[in-house]
């Protein structure tokens, strides 16, 4: 299993680093690809480790394949539509946070050991919204659909922290530090889609979120 992880883990990394290129390179079939291979790779590392022992049904194995499903479907129709690829990460987001809770009730963590959990979810999409306002980014044009998408990455987030500060568990921490990630990774998308668009966050971006979903995918084992 771990030379698995070492080889998978290698493999993903470099293309990676290829995607970094093709993802400013102006061409759109070679970024298709890139990206696609990449979700691909993070979602099959999923079903393998999830039932690599044959399918067993409970409610966390469902709410997880819905979470990566998710997300692997926004990864391919962002490509094309900003807005309905966000609408299928906003129900990865969720999804993820359900999974986020179930993880703190598994490990028998209350809400009232993370609560400040909590602040930090205010702290962090206050701030950003109150950027938005100040720096005058362009975020009327999405509308309401921008804060729900903001609040449901930032949830995950949130609770990412309090699962990998509180959990004793090594594949849990893995997990909470996968949902930061990814939480600022869409916080550096949402950036470079209404306000500054400039390759190193278009980067950035990518790097945070494929390196969340690696570690998200690898803590199911």
């Amino acid at each position: 299993m771990n030379l698995y992880k070492i080889i998978f883990s290698a493999i993903y990394i470099i293309l990676l680093f290829f995607y970094f290129f093709s993802e400013t390179s102006g061409n759109l079939l070679k970024r298709s690809i890139n990206k696609t291979a990449l979700s691909t790779m993070f979602f099959s590392n999923f079903i393998f480790f999830v039932f690599a022992d044959g399918i067993q049904i409970s409610a966390m194995n469902v709410v997880s394949f819905l979470a990566i499903t998710f997300c692997f479907m926004a990864d391919i129709i962002l490509l094309f539509d900003f807005v309905k690829g966000a609408i299928a990460f906003s129900l990865g987001n969720v999804a993820l946070s359900v999974y986020a809770f179930m993880t703190l009730a598994k490990f028998k963590i209350s809400l009232s050991l993370v609560w400040w959990s909590a602040i930090i979810f205010v702290v962090v999409l206050g701030a950003y919204l109150i950027a938005m306002f100040l720096l005058r980014m362009n975020y009327k044009k999405y509308g309401i659909k921008m804060l729900i998408y903001l609040v449901t990455v930032t949830l995950h987030g949130s609770l990412g922290v309090a699962i990998a500060v509180t959990c004793n568990d090594f594949n849990a921490k893995i997990f909470g530090l996968g949902l930061v990630l990814f939480m600022l990774s869409d916080y550096l998308l949402v950036t470079y889609k209404i306000y500054r668009k400039t390759n190193w966050i278009l980067r950035s971006n990518s790097a945070l979120y494929f390196i969340g979903m690696l570690l998200i995918t690898m803590s199911f084992i």
